[in-house]
């Protein structure tokens, strides 16, 4: 999170504007606070170790909200900042936490679409999710990060914007940038200026991502091909059990097993040396 410099709250309460306009319930309302925070820069102006660091620990604060019921739903290259400490260490910060939705709020809609395209999960990319028929949940948000990931490898090089291999999704529409992401995650290739250790963890966090979606889409073709040949010959119990053990395999899993699966993921490769 940002770091607090300053806060100040002014002694004269906004209560007294509202009083002199002859506003009803005048002591109610909204107080105004002077916060000033640590400076922040785009992570996307750091390299190798240390951007790696600073979005790993994006990736830690995230979670960390997530579980306070705080759903940030919008990560992308832009929301990930840093700042550094006295003794010049990077500190990663997840930005704009203003705009998540609350989990305990009533009346809140996680099917309503957020996010800046060439960032968002394959799932939220495809029609359905597009319309708003798909749950957003944590693990959306986790394949976001890895997006992140791969977009600062492939399209920065020395802290500095360059045009590269997935310059197209930022151009397509939704459903035609999921189809880019499932080609890219099923033929990766290594861009010359990416150091074999760069390339090990992307390559790395690719696959989990791949492994994952072929194993949702696998299942999900298996489960439709079961609940037609059920329509064709009618209810028996091999179909049955077939359907209901499909069914039973397409249950999300719950936020903590995603979050520590990734997150071990991510720590497996953290000791990849750096420089080549």
């Amino acid at each position: 999170m940002p770091l607090p410099l300053y806060s100040r709250q002014p002694p004269d309460s906004t209560s007294a504007i509202r009083e002199s306009l002859g506003l009803e319930n005048s002591a109610k309302g909204s107080s105004l606070i002077l916060l000033i925070f640590c400076k922040l820069r785009p992570i996307k102006e750091i390299q190798r170790e240390e951007m790696f660091n600073a979005w790993r620990q994006c990736v830690l604060c995230h979670y960390t909200l997530w579980k306070a019921g705080i759903h940030h739903r919008d990560i992308s290259c832009d929301k990930l900042m840093y700042y550094r400490a006295i003794n010049g260490k990077v500190i990663g910060v997840l930005n704009d936490c203003d705009l998540a939705s609350l989990a305990d709020t009533p009346g809140r809609s996680e099917n309503k679409r957020t996010g800046a395209i060439p960032f968002m999960a394959i799932d939220l990319l495809k029609p359905d999710g597009q319309a708003g028929l798909v749950k957003h949940i944590y693990r959306h948000d986790m394949e976001s990060f890895i997006w992140v990931f791969i977009w600062l490898c492939f399209q920065y090089k020395d802290g500095k914007f360059h045009h590269g291999p997935l310059d197209e999704w930022a151009k397509v529409d939704a459903d035609q940038c999921a189809a880019k992401k499932n080609f890219f995650l099923s033929y990766p290739q290594k861009p010359s200026y990416l150091t074999h250790a760069g390339w090990f963890r992307l390559n790395t966090l690719g696959n989990y991502l791949a492994v994952r979606s072929y194993f949702r889409v696998h299942h999900n073709l298996k489960l439709s091909a079961a609940q037609s040949l059920l329509a064709i010959y009618g209810p028996t119990a091999e179909h049955q059990e077939e359907i209901k053990r499909l069914e039973a395999k397409l249950v999300e899993e719950s936020d903590d097993v995603v979050f520590d699966g990734f997150i071990g993921k991510i720590d497996a490769v953290a000791s990849a040396v750096v420089d080549d």
